[in-house]
């Protein structure tokens, strides 16, 4: 059987990690990679490819299948938040292939690892199956929820320890300093619900050490840590009275 012959449309983070998988993935041949970047033209995409995957940010979506020219295969795109309908008015045939994943260009991922959720035209499924070992449909809706979560947990995480990096660095130490703390707090995320890892001088009631923290702190840093602070103490006020 012929590979199935893939165009991809994307030179982000997303799209990057897409381009390696895809052309060494079997059954599958990556015959075309677009980048707006690279001076390429939408006019020159291949018209027989099977699949055009967009791997594009969701605000550069609408205008690109604006300016697709007309194609065979099947469109699919890789957005959390964007639902498939947006995709199908341009282009029947369409699905979606949602990776629940951080992308950085320069790190390598494990597709087998990656929870792929997929949406409409059969081939997306096909696809999220010769990718991963960790495959699941997930409606419009669901993703958005999905996405929703995705960025609690993962982006909002990670700027906090951005401010902590930053105000370790600007007090003398060293940045990475934290990197055993937080090994061991997503250690234990893998067998116990992040409500009960959950450790500090907030969730005990400690409202005297929170005000000694809140003294040292300024500006945005101090504004997240009162935020956060606050809904832990409530939390734990909550759990005394039980």
């Amino acid at each position: 059987m012929p590979s199935k012959r893939i165009v991809l449309l994307g030179g982000g983070n997303v799209g990057s990690h897409l381009a390696r998988a895809c052309s060494s993935l079997s059954g599958y041949s990556l015959i075309w990679h677009y980048e707006r970047r690279k001076g390429m033209l939408l006019t020159d995409i291949p018209r027989d490819a099977d699949l055009y995957i967009f791997a594009l940010t969701d605000t550069a979506l609408e205008s690109v299948w604006q300016e697709m020219p007309s194609t065979g295969g099947v469109w699919i795109h890789v957005s959390g938040s964007t639902p498939l309908e947006s995709l199908t008015k341009y282009h029947a045939d369409g699905a979606v292939l949602y990776p629940l994943q951080t992308f950085s260009r320069n790190r390598d991922i494990e597709w087998k690892h990656v929870p792929l959720y997929y949406e409409g035209h059969e081939e997306a499924r096909l696809l999220a199956e010769a990718l991963s070992t960790h495959t699941a449909f997930a409606s419009s809706e669901g993703r958005r929820k999905l996405h929703l979560a995705a960025v609690l947990a993962c982006n909002y995480s990670n700027y906090l320890v951005t401010l902590a990096e930053e105000y370790l660095s600007a007090e003398g130490f060293e940045a990475k300093t934290l990197l055993p703390l937080l090994r061991e707090t997503f250690q234990k995320l893998e067998v116990l619900p992040a409500s009960e890892a959950q450790t500090g001088p907030a969730i005990r009631g400690d409202r005297a050490i929170v005000e000694q923290h809140k003294a040292l702190l300024s500006g945005d840093t101090l504004a997240v840590y009162t935020l956060l602070a606050e809904q832990l103490l409530s939390r734990s006020k909550r759990i005394d009275e039980k």
